[in-house]
């Protein structure tokens, strides 16, 4: 992961080694098996996840007024 992170922050800025492990310090790392949720109906969101390697389904339901709205969306990390 730490590669990856890296390279990806350093498409808009360089970084030294020591303010690289600073960001470090505020990532943990987590792994999840194929059709594993990162969250469940009724769970809040208070992380933001990089996928590092493999793709996330993300689908929502939302309801506003009479009209229900359902979307889903596919991102494949790098």
């Amino acid at each position: 992961m730490k590669h990856h992170l890296k390279q990806h922050i350093e498409e808009i800025i360089k970084l030294t080694d020591e303010e690289f492990e600073f960001i470090l310090s505020h990532f943990e790392t987590t792994n999840k098996r194929k059709r594993q949720y990162l969250l469940q109906e009724g769970e809040i969101a208070d992380k933001e996840y990089w996928i590092v390697k493999g793709c996330l389904k993300a689908t929502f339901l939302m309801k506003m007024e009479k009209n229900i709205f359902y979307s889903s969306e596919w991102k494949i990390g790098g």
